[in-house]
């Protein structure tokens, strides 16, 4: 019979490994070290993960089912241009927050079939949402809503890797870009400039 494994300990090997990779960085850390972060024996991490690599990957995917949530999550909460600001102010804090994470999707080549399928259902569930948005009249109409869903997440690829990868661009300059990109994507300029109004007059 196969051995079950344990969930809180499954977890607790990840939260180990984050620890190291952050600590070491991903290329010069060792299963050893990972070990110890965790409090278990070695032959029992390689009971659960076989290599740094799978350890890594499994860190991605579950970043990855974190981020498809909440960023679905935030698209369809936007109900006026205000709703924009918030999505640019999480993608940033997402990307603050996940540096680590965000560098090994970059530093790691392989796994490519499983990261494009996550990005295609990423892209399905993201145009989803966008749809609602047009049929409540909340946001201008596209006849393909997939278009629309790819430039949304361009824009926030953008920010994820500056951000958190390059870290020498200026955050300032980061979010007023892609705040103005998303509100004329998605709003009428009659829609944009009221709002802008409305900001100013609250700024004085």
């Amino acid at each position: 019979m196969a051995r079950t494994l344990d969930q809180a300990k499954r977890a607790a090997i990840l939260t180990a490994a984050r620890s190291i990779f952050i600590k070491q960085g991903y290329a010069t850390s060792k299963m050893s070290d990972i070990a110890v972060e965790a409090g278990v024996a070695q032959g029992t991490l390689y009971l659960y993960y076989e290599s740094k690599e799978a350890l890594a990957a499994a860190i991605g995917e579950d970043f990855f089912a974190r981020l498809t949530a909440q960023f679905e999550a935030n698209v369809r909460a936007i109900d006026d241009p205000e709703g924009v600001v918030a999505l640019v102010d999480w993608a940033l804090a997402i990307a603050d927050q996940e540096r680590v994470v965000l560098s090994l999707a970059k530093e790691r080549k392989d796994a490519l079939k499983s990261k494009h399928e996550g990005r295609i259902r990423l892209v399905t569930q993201i145009a989803a949402a966008l749809a609602e948005l047009m049929a409540r009249g909340v946001i201008r109409h596209y006849d393909d809503v997939t278009v629309l869903a790819e430039l949304v997440m361009a824009v926030m690829r953008r920010l994820l890797v500056s951000f958190a990868i390059f870290d020498d661009e200026d955050t300032a300059t980061l979010k007023s870009g892609a705040v103005t990109m998303l509100q004329h994507a998605l709003f009428d300029d009659v829609t944009v400039a009221a709002y802008r109004m409305v900001k100013r007059k609250q700024s004085r």
